[in-house]
């Protein structure tokens, strides 16, 4: 297996988490409970038109840093919105280092759960927890400003 082989597996598999994360987000109720299913719906149609150039541009930037050492040292140059969810007791991804890469990006927000595992966020009230904040950060940055229909129940004030 040569080096463009393995950075394809790495792009393929991520955007099958990627599907996979969507059909669950689309499963769950949490959108009809906190009233944001149009809106997530909305923005999800808008963000796939370009979502395979984007696709395709993360992934040779991710490409790219996996040639570093050390690609947390990029943050600093990443000029777009960017949603960091750490669990602060996570013991397969050390909280440390994405912390750190989140004060470091000039677009970064930074979430942290207490308690929170690794394994702990694909279930259960840290599921839901953590979903919500993604539901908030994308309607924030993928929703038109210009487009003045909001979902059902969704306030713009």
């Amino acid at each position: 297996m040569n080096g463009n082989d393995k950075g394809a597996g790495v792009a393929e598999r991520s955007m099958g988490f990627g599907l996979r994360a969507l059909n669950r987000l689309a499963g769950s109720d949490l959108l009809d409970r906190i009233r944001v299913r149009k809106l997530t719906e909305r923005a999800l149609f808008q963000g796939t038109k370009n979502g395979f150039r984007s696709a395709t541009v993360a992934g040779r930037a991710f490409k790219a840093t996996q040639k570093l050492t050390r690609p947390a040292r990029q943050a600093t140059k990443l000029h777009c919105p960017w949603l960091l969810c750490v669990g602060e007791a996570d013991r397969v991804a050390r909280p440390g280092p994405a912390i750190a890469a989140a004060r470091r990006a000039p677009h970064a927000e930074l979430r942290t759960y207490p308690g929170v595992d690794h394994f702990d966020i694909y279930d259960g009230p840290e599921f839901e927890a953590i979903v919500a904040d993604e539901v908030e950060f994308l309607r924030r940055h993928l929703l038109s400003a210009s487009d003045p229909s909001p979902a059902v129940g969704i306030s713009t004030a």
